[in-house]
């Protein structure tokens, strides 16, 4: 495990770092997975977060809870996670032919919140966490096979941490100043991964077409193990769905979730 700090300037400033991840939903081969995750019902409207810290500076920042974000207009849901399960009586990828090298993936502080709200890395990659406010924040990570993350920030001080172990599920973080900051942090040792954009798309590119699949999906506010696709209702146990090896069509369409899936939102978050 790699681990420093370096000194910003006095603006929030990013330069030479990339995503290790793209977001693109344009899916057109028949080993692309591409689907859309609806919401079966009128859109919940986002609640606001009273800044209990900070009020002078976080108070200003219009902060909503981020927890459960349904498009009003497409019923899309935003933040689905979806990855290639290869954990115990998963999918087993071929070894690479070539060492993944890492890149830098920024994670963002800035106006009392953290984005992007899920942060998808591969082991090898360095974590980027930028911060962008003028209040302190003291952000905690409990990376399980990496080891935890946490501790006081001085203002416009970034972290960086090499990730060389994929994490058994999603990561949360938050900020032990300002319990409303949360986000998660996914570190797996594949690429096959994509979060849901804000009208609920999903696009996963370049899926291997000789073997079983076995897909996992997380949202934070619910557990999606009952879907329904073209009207029939369908059992996603243990939140996870497979696709056969030469299948041929890997559209699956919308993927419709009901209400009572979700816990109901809390404007702490």
């Amino acid at each position: 495990m790699n681990f420093n700090r370096l000194h910003f300037s006095t603006q929030c400033i990013i330069l030479g770092i990339t995503l290790a991840f793209g977001y693109s939903t344009s899916c057109a081969n028949a080993t692309d997975l591409q689907l859309r995750f609806v919401y079966d019902g009128p859109a919940p409207a986002a609640e606001s977060i009273e800044a209990t810290k900070d009020k002078d500076f976080c108070g200003k920042c219009n902060l909503k809870s981020e927890r459960l974000i349904v498009n009003k207009n497409s019923k899309g849901i935003q933040n689905v996670l979806v990855y290639l399960y290869t954990g115990r009586r998963g999918t087993e990828l071929p070894e690479p032919r070539e060492r993944y090298p890492g890149r830098n993936v920024v994670q963002k502080v800035e106006n009392c919140r953290i984005e992007p709200r899920i942060l998808l890395m591969r082991t090898n990659d360095t974590l980027v966490s930028v911060e962008c406010d003028l209040v302190q924040h003291s952000l905690n990570i409990p990376f399980f096979k990496n080891g935890p993350l946490s501790g006081l920030r001085r203002p416009r001080e970034p972290l960086i941490m090499t990730l060389t172990q994929e994490e058994p599920a999603p990561i949360p973080v938050e900020c032990n100043i300002h319990p409303w900051m949360k986000a998660y942090v996914v570190v797996l040792d594949h690429s096959f991964a994509a979060v849901s954009d804000s009208d609920g798309n999903v696009c996963i590119k370049g899926l291997p077409n000789d073997r079983d699949l076995i897909f996992r999906v997380f949202h934070e506010a619910g557990t999606i193990d009952e879907v329904n696709i073209e009207g029939k209702s369908i059992q996603w146990e243990r939140s996870r769905f497979e696709l056969k090896a030469g299948e041929r069509n890997h559209d699956l369409g919308d993927v419709v979730l009901s209400p009572r899936l979700f816990t109901v939102s809390s404007a702490s978050q």
